[in-house]
Protein backbone atom coordinates (compact mmCIF):
# COMPACT_ATOMS: atom_id res chain seq x y z
CA UNK A 1 0.00 0.00 0.00
CA UNK A 2 2.22 3.07 -1.06
CA UNK A 3 1.74 6.24 -3.09
CA UNK A 4 0.74 5.93 -6.61
CA UNK A 5 3.15 7.87 -9.41
CA UNK A 6 0.53 11.04 -8.51
CA UNK A 7 1.79 11.04 -5.30
CA UNK A 8 -2.09 10.01 -3.57
CA UNK A 9 -1.92 6.63 -0.81
CA UNK A 10 -5.03 5.60 -1.94
CA UNK A 11 -7.05 2.93 0.40
CA UNK A 12 -10.56 0.92 0.09
CA UNK A 13 -13.01 -1.67 1.12
CA UNK A 14 -16.15 -3.24 0.55
CA UNK A 15 -18.89 -2.19 4.16
CA UNK A 16 -20.28 -5.61 5.34
CA UNK A 17 -23.29 -5.51 7.17
CA UNK A 18 -21.05 -4.43 10.55
CA UNK A 19 -19.12 -1.57 9.11
CA UNK A 20 -21.31 1.54 9.78
CA UNK A 21 -23.06 0.25 13.18
CA UNK A 22 -19.10 -0.10 14.21
CA UNK A 23 -18.11 3.62 13.04
CA UNK A 24 -21.18 4.54 15.11
CA UNK A 25 -20.09 2.79 17.88
CA UNK A 26 -16.18 4.00 17.78
CA UNK A 27 -17.59 7.45 17.37
CA UNK A 28 -19.77 7.41 20.01
CA UNK A 29 -18.72 5.10 22.57
CA UNK A 30 -15.03 6.08 23.67
CA UNK A 31 -13.60 5.45 26.71
CA UNK A 32 -14.26 9.39 27.93
CA UNK A 33 -17.72 9.53 26.63
CA UNK A 34 -18.34 6.43 29.15
CA UNK A 35 -16.85 7.90 32.01
CA UNK A 36 -18.82 11.38 31.24
CA UNK A 37 -21.57 8.95 31.27
CA UNK A 38 -21.12 6.93 34.23
CA UNK A 39 -19.75 9.45 36.59
CA UNK A 40 -23.63 11.30 36.83
CA UNK A 41 -25.35 7.69 37.11
CA UNK A 42 -22.90 7.05 39.93
CA UNK A 43 -23.60 9.78 41.92
CA UNK A 44 -27.34 9.26 41.27
CA UNK A 45 -26.96 5.42 42.25
CA UNK A 46 -25.43 6.27 45.38
CA UNK A 47 -27.93 9.11 46.48
CA UNK A 48 -30.43 6.85 45.92
CA UNK A 49 -28.97 3.88 48.12
CA UNK A 50 -28.70 6.33 50.84
CA UNK A 51 -31.71 7.51 50.07
CA UNK A 52 -33.31 4.02 49.86
CA UNK A 53 -31.54 2.66 53.30
CA UNK A 54 -33.60 4.59 55.77
CA UNK A 55 -36.57 5.85 53.57
CA UNK A 56 -38.85 6.13 56.73
CA UNK A 57 -36.87 8.66 58.77
CA UNK A 58 -36.22 10.70 55.32
CA UNK A 59 -38.08 13.92 54.97
CA UNK A 60 -40.59 13.45 51.99
CA UNK A 61 -38.62 16.11 50.23
CA UNK A 62 -35.00 13.83 50.34
CA UNK A 63 -37.50 11.11 48.88
CA UNK A 64 -39.17 13.11 46.28
CA UNK A 65 -35.62 14.09 44.89
CA UNK A 66 -34.12 10.72 44.93
CA UNK A 67 -37.65 9.00 43.13
CA UNK A 68 -37.01 12.40 40.43
CA UNK A 69 -33.25 11.66 39.95
CA UNK A 70 -33.95 8.11 39.35
CA UNK A 71 -35.99 9.29 36.75
CA UNK A 72 -34.01 11.14 35.15
CA UNK A 73 -31.00 9.14 34.81
CA UNK A 74 -33.28 6.33 33.37
CA UNK A 75 -34.60 8.86 30.89
CA UNK A 76 -31.09 10.09 30.16
CA UNK A 77 -29.87 5.83 29.91
CA UNK A 78 -33.00 5.48 27.12
CA UNK A 79 -32.30 8.43 25.27
CA UNK A 80 -28.67 7.72 24.85
CA UNK A 81 -29.75 3.58 24.01
CA UNK A 82 -32.54 5.36 21.33
CA UNK A 83 -29.96 7.41 20.21
CA UNK A 84 -27.57 4.59 19.73
CA UNK A 85 -29.71 2.12 17.92
CA UNK A 86 -30.97 4.96 15.51
CA UNK A 87 -27.34 5.97 14.65
CA UNK A 88 -26.35 2.38 13.80
CA UNK A 89 -29.83 2.66 11.65
CA UNK A 90 -28.72 5.63 10.08
CA UNK A 91 -25.06 4.38 9.11
CA UNK A 92 -26.52 0.94 7.63
CA UNK A 93 -28.79 2.89 5.64
CA UNK A 94 -26.22 5.12 4.65
CA UNK A 95 -23.53 2.53 4.23
CA UNK A 96 -24.84 -1.73 2.85
CA UNK A 97 -23.09 -4.61 3.00
CA UNK A 98 -21.59 -4.19 -0.39
CA UNK A 99 -20.51 -0.56 -0.58
CA UNK A 100 -17.52 0.67 -1.55
CA UNK A 101 -15.97 2.78 0.91
CA UNK A 102 -12.43 4.29 0.17
CA UNK A 103 -9.82 7.22 1.23
CA UNK A 104 -7.05 9.25 -0.25
CA UNK A 105 -4.16 10.97 1.32
CA UNK A 106 -1.80 13.41 0.52
CA UNK A 107 -0.06 15.88 2.61
CA UNK A 108 -2.24 18.64 2.32
CA UNK A 109 -5.69 16.84 2.03
CA UNK A 110 -7.82 13.85 2.27
CA UNK A 111 -10.08 12.52 0.10
CA UNK A 112 -13.17 9.96 0.99
CA UNK A 113 -16.04 7.77 -1.07
CA UNK A 114 -18.82 6.15 0.28
CA UNK A 115 -20.17 4.69 -3.15
CA UNK A 116 -20.76 7.47 -5.51
CA UNK A 117 -20.49 10.31 -2.44
CA UNK A 118 -16.56 12.04 -2.78
CA UNK A 119 -15.50 14.96 -1.11
CA UNK A 120 -12.01 16.08 -0.43
CA UNK A 121 -10.98 18.73 2.39
CA UNK A 122 -8.17 20.38 3.17
CA UNK A 123 -6.24 19.17 6.32
CA UNK A 124 -5.48 23.01 7.53
CA UNK A 125 -9.17 22.77 8.23
CA UNK A 126 -9.46 20.62 11.01
CA UNK A 127 -7.90 21.15 14.34
CA UNK A 128 -8.20 18.05 16.39
CA UNK A 129 -7.69 13.92 15.21
CA UNK A 130 -8.81 11.33 17.83
CA UNK A 131 -7.93 8.01 17.26
CA UNK A 132 -9.04 4.89 18.59
CA UNK A 133 -9.03 1.30 17.87
CA UNK A 134 -12.08 1.32 15.32
CA UNK A 135 -11.99 4.71 14.21
CA UNK A 136 -10.28 7.64 13.12
CA UNK A 137 -11.92 11.43 13.48
CA UNK A 138 -11.16 14.49 12.14
CA UNK A 139 -12.47 17.32 13.71
CA UNK A 140 -13.51 20.82 13.81
CA UNK A 141 -13.74 22.08 17.32
CA UNK A 142 -16.00 19.58 18.69
CA UNK A 143 -17.77 18.45 15.27
CA UNK A 144 -16.56 15.47 13.80
CA UNK A 145 -16.07 16.25 10.13
CA UNK A 146 -14.49 12.75 8.41
CA UNK A 147 -15.27 9.52 9.89
CA UNK A 148 -13.49 6.60 8.83
CA UNK A 149 -12.73 2.89 9.83
CA UNK A 150 -9.33 2.66 11.09
CA UNK A 151 -8.25 -0.26 8.43
CA UNK A 152 -8.46 2.34 6.67
CA UNK A 153 -5.76 4.55 7.58
CA UNK A 154 -1.91 3.26 6.83
CA UNK A 155 0.18 3.54 9.94
CA UNK A 156 2.13 6.24 8.41
CA UNK A 157 -1.25 8.73 7.63
CA UNK A 158 -1.46 7.68 11.46
CA UNK A 159 1.97 8.85 12.13
CA UNK A 160 2.13 12.09 9.93
CA UNK A 161 -1.49 12.96 11.93
CA UNK A 162 -0.22 12.23 15.21
CA UNK A 163 2.67 14.84 14.11
CA UNK A 164 0.85 17.47 12.30
CA UNK A 165 -1.87 17.39 15.30
CA UNK A 166 0.05 16.77 18.72
CA UNK A 167 0.25 20.79 19.59
CA UNK A 168 -3.36 21.15 18.58
CA UNK A 169 -5.37 18.86 20.21
CA UNK A 170 -4.12 14.53 18.71
CA UNK A 171 -5.60 12.47 21.32
CA UNK A 172 -5.97 8.85 21.24
CA UNK A 173 -8.33 6.96 23.13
Amino acid sequence: MGAGPDGVLRTHLIADDALGPRLCRGALLTPGWMLRQSVPAAVGALVAALAASSTDSRPPAVVTVVVVLGLFLLAQAAMLTLGIVLGQRRMRRIMPAGTPVGAEFTPLRIGHRVGATYSQIPLERFDRVVINSRVVLLCTGRRTVVLLPRELVPPQVIADYRARYLRRGFRRR
